[in-house]
Protein backbone atom coordinates (compact mmCIF):
# COMPACT_ATOMS: atom_id res chain seq x y z
CA UNK A 1 0.00 0.00 0.00
CA UNK A 2 0.91 3.74 0.18
CA UNK A 3 2.07 5.97 2.68
CA UNK A 4 -2.50 6.85 2.87
CA UNK A 5 -2.63 3.01 4.91
CA UNK A 6 0.05 3.98 7.69
CA UNK A 7 -2.56 3.15 10.16
CA UNK A 8 -2.89 0.61 12.74
CA UNK A 9 -6.05 -1.38 11.52
CA UNK A 10 -4.33 -2.22 8.81
CA UNK A 11 -1.16 -3.47 10.80
CA UNK A 12 -3.29 -5.19 13.08
CA UNK A 13 -5.47 -6.62 10.29
CA UNK A 14 -2.13 -7.78 8.35
CA UNK A 15 -0.94 -9.14 11.73
CA UNK A 16 -3.90 -11.52 11.88
CA UNK A 17 -3.89 -12.56 7.88
CA UNK A 18 -1.67 -14.53 5.95
CA UNK A 19 0.06 -11.60 3.92
CA UNK A 20 3.00 -9.72 4.82
CA UNK A 21 2.01 -5.75 4.77
CA UNK A 22 4.17 -3.01 3.05
CA UNK A 23 3.22 0.70 3.21
CA UNK A 24 6.24 3.66 4.24
CA UNK A 25 5.50 5.74 6.49
CA UNK A 26 4.91 9.33 6.33
CA UNK A 27 8.57 11.44 6.04
CA UNK A 28 8.04 12.59 9.96
CA UNK A 29 7.02 9.74 11.25
CA UNK A 30 8.14 8.15 15.00
CA UNK A 31 7.95 5.15 17.44
CA UNK A 32 4.37 4.55 18.91
CA UNK A 33 4.90 4.42 22.27
CA UNK A 34 2.52 4.19 24.83
CA UNK A 35 1.26 7.42 27.22
CA UNK A 36 3.74 8.60 24.19
CA UNK A 37 6.82 8.64 26.31
CA UNK A 38 10.08 7.22 25.29
CA UNK A 39 11.05 5.79 29.07
CA UNK A 40 11.81 2.54 28.77
CA UNK A 41 10.18 2.37 24.72
CA UNK A 42 7.45 -0.19 24.92
CA UNK A 43 5.79 -0.84 21.72
CA UNK A 44 2.66 0.49 21.34
CA UNK A 45 0.05 -2.77 20.79
CA UNK A 46 -0.65 -3.28 17.36
CA UNK A 47 2.72 -0.55 16.30
CA UNK A 48 5.45 -3.17 16.43
CA UNK A 49 5.53 -3.82 12.55
CA UNK A 50 5.34 -0.30 11.97
CA UNK A 51 8.03 0.86 14.49
CA UNK A 52 10.24 -1.88 13.35
CA UNK A 53 10.24 -0.50 9.81
CA UNK A 54 10.66 3.42 11.25
CA UNK A 55 13.45 2.03 12.81
CA UNK A 56 15.29 0.52 9.87
CA UNK A 57 13.92 3.51 7.86
CA UNK A 58 15.92 5.49 10.02
CA UNK A 59 19.37 3.19 9.70
CA UNK A 60 19.49 3.02 6.08
CA UNK A 61 17.57 5.69 4.53
CA UNK A 62 13.76 5.46 2.85
CA UNK A 63 14.94 4.68 -0.93
CA UNK A 64 17.52 1.44 0.21
CA UNK A 65 14.25 0.51 2.31
CA UNK A 66 12.18 0.52 -0.39
CA UNK A 67 14.64 -1.57 -2.36
CA UNK A 68 15.35 -3.87 0.59
CA UNK A 69 11.17 -4.68 1.17
CA UNK A 70 10.45 -4.81 -2.92
CA UNK A 71 8.42 -1.63 -2.60
CA UNK A 72 9.23 -1.32 -5.95
CA UNK A 73 6.84 -3.90 -7.34
CA UNK A 74 3.91 -1.87 -6.31
CA UNK A 75 4.74 0.47 -8.87
CA UNK A 76 5.01 -2.17 -11.29
CA UNK A 77 1.31 -3.61 -10.85
CA UNK A 78 0.09 -0.11 -10.89
CA UNK A 79 2.01 -0.34 -14.07
CA UNK A 80 0.31 -2.99 -15.16
CA UNK A 81 -3.07 -2.78 -14.38
CA UNK A 82 -2.67 1.33 -16.28
CA UNK A 83 -1.88 -0.23 -19.20
CA UNK A 84 -4.73 -2.79 -18.83
CA UNK A 85 -7.21 -0.54 -18.50
CA UNK A 86 -5.38 1.99 -21.44
CA UNK A 87 -5.33 -1.11 -23.69
CA UNK A 88 -9.13 -2.43 -22.58
CA UNK A 89 -11.17 0.08 -20.77
CA UNK A 90 -12.19 -0.20 -16.85
CA UNK A 91 -15.29 -1.71 -17.54
CA UNK A 92 -16.22 -5.08 -18.42
CA UNK A 93 -18.18 -6.22 -21.54
CA UNK A 94 -19.65 -9.47 -20.59
CA UNK A 95 -22.89 -9.82 -18.01
CA UNK A 96 -22.04 -13.29 -16.36
CA UNK A 97 -19.49 -14.20 -13.81
CA UNK A 98 -18.20 -17.38 -15.97
CA UNK A 99 -18.35 -14.94 -19.29
CA UNK A 100 -16.30 -11.75 -17.00
CA UNK A 101 -13.91 -14.78 -16.15
CA UNK A 102 -13.46 -15.92 -19.80
CA UNK A 103 -13.01 -11.86 -20.42
CA UNK A 104 -10.27 -11.51 -17.96
CA UNK A 105 -8.38 -14.48 -18.73
CA UNK A 106 -7.92 -13.23 -22.08
CA UNK A 107 -7.29 -10.18 -21.05
CA UNK A 108 -4.47 -11.03 -18.74
CA UNK A 109 -3.21 -13.64 -21.93
CA UNK A 110 -3.12 -10.80 -24.06
CA UNK A 111 -1.12 -8.25 -21.44
CA UNK A 112 1.50 -11.53 -20.66
CA UNK A 113 2.02 -11.71 -24.10
CA UNK A 114 2.56 -7.85 -24.43
CA UNK A 115 4.73 -8.68 -21.22
CA UNK A 116 6.90 -11.56 -23.79
CA UNK A 117 7.67 -9.30 -26.62
CA UNK A 118 9.26 -6.53 -24.21
CA UNK A 119 9.05 -4.28 -21.73
CA UNK A 120 11.12 -0.87 -21.03
CA UNK A 121 13.75 -1.92 -18.65
CA UNK A 122 14.62 0.59 -15.90
CA UNK A 123 18.07 1.19 -14.58
CA UNK A 124 17.80 1.12 -10.58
Amino acid sequence: GDGAYDVNDFYQYAGDEWFYFIAPPPKNATIRVRGGRRVGIKDEPGWEERNAVVTRIGEIGMDNWKREVGYHRRSLVQNTFFRLKTIFGDKLKSRTIGSQYAEQCIRASLINRFNQLGLPRYAG
